[in-house]
């Protein structure tokens, strides 16, 4: 087992990433910015900070 792998085994044991509902794993994957937001807010799940909404260029306001 090479050094990425113990550390992703770890973060899945703790909940911050899970792969997908048919059970793989895709480490080549390009994740979303709500996909990236989760796995933040599965590692520090103590963490409440309050600040003011960005405004994305790439997304709608809407």
């Amino acid at each position: 087992m090479n050094q990425a792998e113990q550390c992703i085994q770890g973060l899945t044991q703790q909940g911050v990433v899970s792969g997908y509902p048919d059970q793989t794993f895709r480490p080549d994957n390009v994740i979303t910015r709500a996909e990236y937001a989760a796995m933040i807010d599965q590692a520090f799940p103590n963490t409440s900070l309050e600040r003011n909404a960005i405004n994305f260029q790439d997304v709608s306001a809407s």
